[in-house]
């Protein structure tokens, strides 16, 4: 079994602990002296370097992105751009064809008469009363 611990020894009384000398005499001193330093101002190097990162970790992603696009990508062929002439040929024989003489008027500007019989018609033919009743 346990043996008691007799509270009374005077071994146990004595304090374990010691403080070296003068410590609380000190300690104000080198609180205060460690309050009142002043942190010294950043380089400019220690200020630009997370920036310089950054912006490089983006570059480089970006130049893999863009090797990734030019490796994986077949080539297009390489056209030479239309002559002007050509162009302005296909014109004339486009309206031709489709009998446009006035290049003035288009064919979204020239309006076809609907008949409004024809509206109800189709209104009546696809469209549904809820539908209907939502337009009022």
């Amino acid at each position: 079994m346990k043996e008691k611990i007799n509270i009374d020894q005077p071994k146990l009384k004595e304090n374990p602990f010691s403080v070296p000398d003068r410590y609380f005499e000190k300690l104000e001193d080198e609180i205060s002296g460690r309050i009142s330093h002043v942190a010294p101002k950043p380089s400019w190097w220690s200020v630009l370097k997370p920036q310089l990162a950054l912006a490089s970790a983006f570059g480089i992603v970006l130049l893999m992105g863009y090797g990734a696009v030019t490796l994986f990508t077949p080539e297009a062929k390489k056209t030479d751009p239309i002559p002007v002439n050509q162009i302005s040929e296909f014109n004339r024989t486009f309206n031709s064809e489709e009998g446009i003489t006035d290049k003035s008027s288009d064919s979204l500007s020239q309006t076809k008469g609907i008949d409004p019989d024809q509206i109800v018609e189709y209104l009546n033919a696809d469209a549904s009363l809820v539908y209907l009743a939502s337009l009022e």
